[in-house]
């Protein structure tokens, strides 16, 4: 498994689109961190790994980064935040 910190900027937040999952302020964190194609549901996220674009790898959102997707999608304003990413391979066969 793969720990990075994903910083989560006000410019995110700006440019963030709500319920778009591969736009909103997680998903563009994990592009500027350099994370390929990310997709961020309510509970988890997907992405690919940079050092090997065909792996696909998966994370489960703490309860606080769920609920600031949350509180972001249903229009509420959210602050900057940081989260420690923790990553996990997986394949499609």
């Amino acid at each position: 498994m793969k720990r990075k910190l994903i910083r989560v900027t006000k410019e995110d937040i700006e440019w963030g689109r709500r319920r778009q999952s591969t736009q909103c302020p997680v998903a563009l964190a994990c592009q500027r961190a350099g994370y390929l194609h990310p997709s961020v549901g309510t509970t988890s996220l997907s992405l690919r790994c940079p050092e090997d674009p065909s792996q696909y790898m998966t994370a489960k959102l703490s309860s606080r980064v769920a609920a600031m997707v949350a509180r972001f999608d249903n229009g509420r304003k959210i602050k900057p935040f940081s989260f420690y990413l923790t990553l996990r391979e997986y394949s499609y066969q």
